[in-house]
């Protein structure tokens, strides 16, 4: 029993330790696609000027679906993908399909916004928003089904009056670190 016990919990291990080990030379769609993250740095020029910049992630539920949306710090007159990964809570499986409207608001207000009509992948939705001015927001997601609307707030959402202020802010995982990430279509 006990090398039964050992065999799997090696055969485990290597799994892990297999999938874990990937390229970061990703094909991304017309669009920019989204940035694959490494020790929690994107690999894609944004206009960063070199400079690299933690990716953002968040993970939030409602009673019907997950939300786990991936995004740079939103910097004023940047352009910023989303790669909002959607799963129904219901069957525990990616949202196939629907409209997805990500909006930047000041007090209610909707100051830029985005809609895309449908997911790019199985259960990724991927806005592109340009914020026109700096401080911090509400970030709404509008998920539209067959089932209905499902709405996720993200308060207090900064965006940088400059590149150098959301890098300086938000620096990059080091490359020493003891961090291991996963991307969520690996989880």
């Amino acid at each position: 029993m006990r090398n039964i016990f050992l065999s799997v919990t090696m055969l485990a291990a290597a799994i892990l330790v297999l999938a874990s080990c990937h390229s970061h030379d990703h094909p991304h769609d017309e669009n920019g696609g989204h940035s694959h993250s490494h020790r929690g740095h994107s690999h894609d020029d944004h206009g960063h000027n070199e400079q690299e910049i933690a990716t953002l992630s968040c993970t939030e539920r409602t009673n019907d679906n997950e939300l786990f949306v991936e995004f740079e710090p939103l910097t004023k007159g940047v352009s910023t993908s989303f790669a909002a990964h959607y799963s129904n809570m219901h069957t525990f499986k990616p949202v196939e399909e629907g409209t997805l409207e990500v909006q930047l608001l000041d007090n209610g207000r909707i100051i830029t916004s985005s809609k895309v009509d449908e997911p790019a992948s199985s259960g990724i939705f991927r806005p592109v928003i340009t914020p026109d001015k700096s401080g911090k927001y509400v970030l709404k997601f509008v998920l539209t089904t067959k089932g209905g609307k499902d709405t996720i707030d993200l308060t207090n959402v900064e965006v940088y009056e400059s590149q150098k202020a959301a890098v300086a802010a938000n620096p990059p995982s080091g490359e020493d670190s003891n961090e291991i990430t996963y991307l969520k279509e690996q989880a």
